[in-house]
């Protein structure tokens, strides 16, 4: 009796370590979303990087719609860089960190990520409104340069519109990443974390032990 109440404890030990514990699929989902935003952290750097080399460029021309472009292409291609440097630098700690804490404590994994995800959306919530202003303040710079023959207000403007608008798109698939990945996060459960009573421990599994 003895004999198997230990072997009982050095299983239900080994399910706490979280090696059993550690869900397969929630660990693909979770490396398929990092890596998508990694993914995109590289194409934000590159169209960041090209649309300043561009902005610079126009600058030196001699019309006035390209010296207008340039202000948006430059000044927006410079948040890009920012924004998809930012995320690319910081990927491989946070997959690192999030991987050790699925491993060892599922419930705090959850947690942290739903938050994390919570923060996300907050952020990109505020960041396509001030997009969309952009966009917005963009049509009518274009609208209102064509009409006075200001090719200089008109080429801000279609510079605004161009760059806003991708990074909105941007946005709207980090938006579509996020969501998918906290719905996947809502419907994982966190086996590992032990439910304590006073003298009896209760897991995931629904096994029970006494001491």
């Amino acid at each position: 009796m003895f004999r198997l109440q230990l072997l009982s404890i050095l299983f239900i030990s080994f399910f706490v370590s979280g090696s059993l514990f550690s869900d397969p699929a929630m660990k693909q989902t979770m490396e398929t979303y990092y890596g998508s935003d990694k993914q995109t952290s590289m194409y934000m750097m590159g169209s960041g990087g090209v649309s300043t080399l561009s902005g610079a460029y126009f600058l030196t021309r001699d019309s006035d719609f390209q010296k207008g472009l340039a202000i948006p292409f430059i000044g927006l291609g410079l948040v890009q860089l920012g924004i998809g440097g930012t995320s690319y630098y910081y990927n491989e700690s946070r997959v690192k960190e999030a991987n050790g804490k699925l491993s060892s404590n599922p419930s705090d994994f959850r947690k942290s990520e739903m938050e994390k995800m919570e923060k996300l959306k907050q952020r990109n919530y505020y960041l396509r409104a001030a997009e969309s202003i952009l966009l917005l303040g963009g049509v009518y710079a274009a609208y209102s340069g064509s009409q006075n023959n200001d090719h200089y207000m008109n080429g801000m403007g279609t510079g605004l519109v161009i760059q806003s608008a991708m990074m909105l798109l941007y946005d709207y698939f980090a938006d579509k990443r996020t969501d998918d990945y906290r719905s996947n996060l809502m419907g994982f459960s966190a086996w590992a974390t032990p439910q304590r009573g006073n003298q009896e421990g209760s897991y995931g599994l629904g096994v029970s032990f006494r001491f």
